[in-house]
């Protein structure tokens, strides 16, 4: 696939279908994603991918994060404000999990926390693009892709079963798989949102 069509024709999908992804083809989308314009070659990234179990640890974990966070809201609610009965909280928790399990693989992207804040700018956009990269080449291999920054990634025992250290920042959840629902999306011309000087 051409890369500008792969730009134009790529969308995110949420619902995918189960069918396992070959290993090979997620490699192939993290060798692209490691080709990414990275200053100073700092090469910041640590991919986590994440199935099977590791699948559905995950959504245990971002049903239970759901859970407790709607919870010590109602606990810690205004007097006079609305609050979610618990069944409807526990069905939120059950969405999360949904969430966290639509896909058959889902690549956790992180990225070390440099000390000078120049260079962790830098790097945080570098890993940014590698997750970009990542996407469009799983779009060529004919995947589907989902980056999530959901509060998962500061869910510190979500953060511990994955292994990712507290001097590492989680840039996003990228699920991978094969879509089972086509989407369309319009973007507006860059024409409108550019200037030229010169």
């Amino acid at each position: 696939m051409d890369v500008l069509e792969a730009i134009r024709t790529r969308r995110t999908t949420k619902v995918f279908s189960p069918q396992p992804v070959p290993r090979e083809l997620i490699e192939q989308a993290l060798e692209a994603a490691v080709w990414a314009p990275n200053h100073r070659l700092t090469e910041p990234w640590e991919f986590i991918v994440v199935q099977g179990a590791g699948t559905e640890r995950l959504g245990q974990l971002r049903r239970q994060m759901t859970i407790d966070y709607l919870r010590g809201q109602a606990r810690h609610g205004d007097p006079g404000s609305e609050v979610a009965p618990d069944r409807q909280i526990v069905q939120q928790g059950e969405d999360a999990y949904r969430k966290a399990t639509a896909a058959t693989v889902t690549v956790v992207v992180s990225m070390a926390q440099h000390p000078d804040p120049t260079i962790r700018e830098e790097d945080y956009a570098a890993t940014a693009v590698a997750i970009q990269n990542m996407m469009l080449a799983a779009h060529a291999l004919g995947l589907a892709s989902f980056w999530s920054t959901n509060n998962l990634i500061n869910y510190e025992p979500a953060r511990e079963f994955l292994g990712v250290s507290p001097d590492r920042r989680i840039v996003g959840l990228v699920q991978l798989g094969y879509s089972s629902a086509a989407r369309q999306q319009q973007r507006s011309p860059a024409t409108g949102r550019t200037r030229w000087l010169g």
